[in-house]
């Protein structure tokens, strides 16, 4: 290193053996560069699921006409459902199909949320494959999950006998986030399994559950369904607003069947992690899909956050405030927001740099997030001159995981996030 041109080499030499050492913790470096940069990270951006969390997700309380506990969540024993309250065949005849048909996947090939869905429905004595092969026609209409819908719907065709509200044997399954699913709602199943007004006391009540369990750092997922006519059934069904990626017949009249809390469980190693960090001047951020009382008891959970901190400007921001807030991203020469990220290069700036500056330094939390708002939060603290780590395992997460100084993808994440990743752990 004495010599000038020995530098190089030894920076090399040195960086390939980080590469064998991080080999051996079972760390895939597919940038040799990374290694450096790592070590001078100041900002981690980290997902939430399967990151922070083990991404075993069990389906653990239900409101279905009422609030009930599922008795042991984790076991795989057959579930008397007359124990918490599905003790009629309407409401569970609808469970069965919200969760059968609009899934996909089985319980040994799916999602983690799906395959808390899937593994509930099976114990309690639904075969969901025959749900499918008895209410999916072949040329199947879904409209899939997405995170800036944050729902999904299928279109189920019933069989004759089958009672419909009007002459016409289409019935429309949605799932997805509850506060989300029980604004489309204008009725819900009472605990007789009869169809009801969903009045305003009543919705205040289903508020009131989804924070509560919210609060206990539960997922919360709402399945409802809704009876279709035949001109929602024929040529105007894929029909929506310009702009708007949520079709006109997912806007409105359902009848809400449940809402499900499901529970994901912190990694154990997570806490210690995040406190090394602190100690060391390094400020994890957490960057979430879910709600933002979820996000907050997680981020407690984790040591993200302290107890009243919630309450604090701009510590806690979901997606879209964050979004306004910062000004959006925004093209340098023409002044024009940015709806496709990356594609400007090097004339993407945030609109408003002086409130990034103020979300910089008390940002902990970013709820209800879309990949355009973890990409601008990258975007803005690298512009400040942060060295900002990024750390994901979702298709949804490739934009941020590109953008970051270093990205990191879960070993069991999408193909797409490890092909955006430096490194792989």
């Amino acid at each position: 290193m004495a010599v000038p041109e020995g530098l190089p080499l030894a920076v090399m030499i040195s960086l390939a053996y980080s590469v064998q050492k991080m080999l051996k913790d079972q760390n895939f470096v597919k940038r040799l560069a990374s290694c450096e940069i790592m070590g001078g990270a100041n900002n981690i951006c980290s997902d939430k699921t399967g990151t922070l969390t083990k991404n075993q997700m069990t389906w653990t309380q239900i409101w279905i006409g009422g609030d009930h506990e599922i008795p042991n969540p984790d076991s795989e024993e057959p579930l008397d459902i007359g124990q918490f309250g599905i003790d009629n065949e309407r409401c569970m005849a609808l469970l069965a199909q919200a969760v059968s048909c609009n899934t996909v996947g089985s319980v040994k090939d799916s999602q983690a949320t799906e395959k808390a869905m899937l593994k509930f429905i099976e114990r309690c004595g639904v075969d969901y494959h025959h749900q499918r092969q008895k209410y999916l026609p072949k040329e199947m209409l879904r409209f899939q999950f997405d995170s800036s819908r944050k729902r999904m719907s299928t279109v189920l065709e019933l069989e004759d006998d089958e009672p419909t509200e009007y002459n016409y044997q289409k019935r429309i399954h949605v799932k997805g986030a509850s506060e989300i699913v029980l604004a489309t709602c204008s009725h819900y199943l009472n605990e007789e399994g009869v169809k009801t007004i969903l009045e305003d006391q009543m919705k205040q009540q289903l508020d009131q559950v989804i924070k509560t369990y919210a609060k206990g750092a539960l997922r919360t997922i709402a399945f409802g369904y809704k009876d279709l006519k035949e001109d929602d059934g024929g040529h105007n069904h894929e029909s929506k607003v310009e702009g708007s990626k949520v079709y006109d017949i997912e806007l409105a009249d359902f009848t809400l069947i449940c809402i499900a809390g499901i529970k994901d469980i912190i990694r154990d190693e997570v806490p210690g992690a995040v406190s090394a960090c602190n100690e060391a001047g390094v400020r994890v951020r957490m960057v979430t899909g879910d709600n933002k009382i979820t996000a907050i008891a997680i981020a407690k959970e984790c040591g993200i956050l302290n107890d009243g901190e919630e309450d604090e400007q701009c510590v806690c921001m979901e997606g879209p405030e964050f979004n306004e807030f910062v000004g959006g991203l925004v093209n340098k020469s023409t002044g024009e927001n940015i709806i496709i990220m990356g594609k400007e290069g090097e004339r993407e700036v945030i609109g408003n740099m002086k409130n990034m500056i103020i979300v910089r330094n008390k940002l902990k939390v970013l709820a209800r997030s879309r990949p355009n708002d973890k990409y601008i939060l990258v975007k803005g603290l690298r512009d400040y001159g942060d060295i900002v780590a990024v750390t994901g395992d979702g298709t949804n997460d490739a934009p941020a995981l590109k953008k970051g100084d270093v990205g990191f993808a879960m070993k069991t994440g999408t193909q797409v996030a490890h092909n955006a990743a430096d490194i792989i752990i």
